[in-house]
């Protein structure tokens, strides 16, 4: 596996990473996605992706089950989470004001099981002026 510095502070993720928008915590079983992690890790796979939007939080909560069985260290890999698609009705769970920010990560934490992320991003907005 190849992994590329991201930034001027030392940190390495692998050239791919295990993504998980249409697959995990929808349309695939657990035990799947489970090991489909295995494989990606065991071939030097460190950064897995997610954002709050994917599967309603499913995706999260997937990946946090994944992390709490302590198959690898948590400080063996990069996770990173994505905001700013609307979660719910509510108006003010969207976009990226500091309280939708805040709102999003405590809500990311709690489902990857975790006490912080590696990265955080603002999800695309390209597609919302469409």
């Amino acid at each position: 596996m190849h992994y590329r510095k991201i930034g001027k502070y030392g940190l390495k993720i692998s050239e791919i990473s295990i993504g998980s928008w249409l697959t995990y915590g929808e349309s695939i079983e657990n035990k799947i996605a489970f090991d489909c992690i295995d494989t990606a890790i065991e071939h030097g796979v460190n950064f897995i992706d997610s954002a709050e939007g994917y599967a309603n939080g499913g995706a999260e909560s997937l990946i946090g089950d994944y992390l709490s069985q302590e198959v690898i260290s948590r400080d063996d890999l990069v996770i990173s989470s994505k905001t700013f698609w609307p979660m719910g009705e509510n108006i003010n769970r969207w976009g990226l004001s500091r309280k939708n920010i805040i709102t999003a990560v405590e809500g990311t934490l709690k489902r990857l099981k975790t006490d912080h992320l590696d990265l955080y991003f603002m999800h695309d907005l390209i597609s919302q002026h469409l």
